[in-house]
This record gives structure tokens, sequence and C-alpha cells, in this order.
């Protein structure tokens, strides 16, 4: 069974922190800015999958290799918000049925925006494929 991207996105991107993780689950493509470790204005598969990781390294605050309700904000809303989230995150890429997620399927496993932004399936996301991204998600949140 398919398992839906946006919870993905929303809960990796809303788990980072205050106002840049909050702009970064409004927009997927914050995620393929982020991986753009050259600078060059492309993304390869390669470079997000190294994203990914860095993600995955902030995320897991408790540092156990994995993520899970242990994970979650410390405080008040946060903490309410970011439960909702890792279960989302759990939920959509828990692939081993182990009811959390580990570094290797966060980083390594499935790289659905990766997928759904790389057009002409070539491997690498550049400016105009990351444009019609954006796009195509922008037009999704107001059908919503």
């Amino acid at each position: 069974m398919e398992r839906p991207v946006w919870p993905v996105v929303l809960a990796g991107g809303a788990m980072a922190l205050a106002p840049a993780a909050e702009a970064q689950s409004r927009d997927p493509a914050q995620l393929l800015l982020r991986a753009d470790a050259n600078g060059d204005g492309r993304v390869t598969r390669e470079e997000f999958t190294a994203g990914k990781a860095r993600l995955f390294d902030r995320l897991d605050r408790n540092r156990d290799g994995a993520l899970d309700s242990s994970d979650r904000g410390r405080r008040g809303l946060l903490r309410r918000r970011s439960g909702e989230r890792i279960r989302q995150l759990i939920d959509a890429m828990d692939e081993d049925g182990s009811g959390k997620v580990e570094r290797q399927e966060f980083a390594y496993g499935r790289a659905r925006v990766f997928d759904m932004a790389d057009g002409n399936r070539d491997g690498v996301v550049d400016r105009e494929e990351l444009a019609a991204f954006r796009k195509r998600a922008e037009e999704r949140r107001h059908q919503r």
C-alpha cells in the first residue's frame, strides 16, 4: 500500500523547531532547498539523502537512533504538536513495523518528495522542477 507523502513532509518539517520549521511545513520544497549542499541550485538524490540524515540527527533528541514519542518537544503546545507529528511520521515511514522510525528508514528509505519533484527522473531536481513542485504543492494546499 502506498503511504501518503504529505504527513511525512509536515512531520519532518514541523518537528525541526520554530519559525524555520513552520515555513518548511508549509512548503515541502524547503526540504529540497536545504539539501542543496553546494548551493548550485540543483539537488542530487545523494544531497537529498544526506540532508534527510542531517534532519534525522536534529530530530532524534534522545540520540537513540530512532524517532518515537520520546523525541517530541519538551514543553506545552510544542510537546503536543510534535507528538502528533511523530505519530504521523511513524505511520508513514515505519517500514519494519517496529513502532518507531530508525535512521536507516528515515534517511535511506523511499525519497517520495524527491521523486515527486524530479519530473524528468534524471536523479537531479533543478530550479525549474523545484518551481513546478512548489506550484503543485501550493495548489494542493488550496484544494483542502
